[in-house]
């Protein structure tokens, strides 16, 4: 689902129930494998996380981040 953005490395996504906290372990890739190094507010995103707070919005550091970069 689309993204907006908190700050350099927060996301939210559009319900407001998730915080994605981005860093230098998170894998950032297309659909097709290939790196992706473009901001990540307002796409559409696949995240992939393990263990996450019990806050609302929950937040976790992800795993993968796959872009789905829009196709206008």
């Amino acid at each position: 689902e689309k993204t907006s953005s908190d700050s350099e490395n927060s996301l939210t996504n559009k319900e407001g129930t998730l915080r994605i906290l981005s860093d230098d372990s998170t894998t950032k890739v297309l659909p097709n494998g290939q790196p992706f190094n473009g901001p990540l507010e307002g796409q559409l995103l696949l995240v992939l996380y393990g263990p996450s707070t019990r806050s609302i919005p929950a937040m976790t550091i992800p795993e993968t981040i796959v872009v789905f970069c829009d196709q206008e």
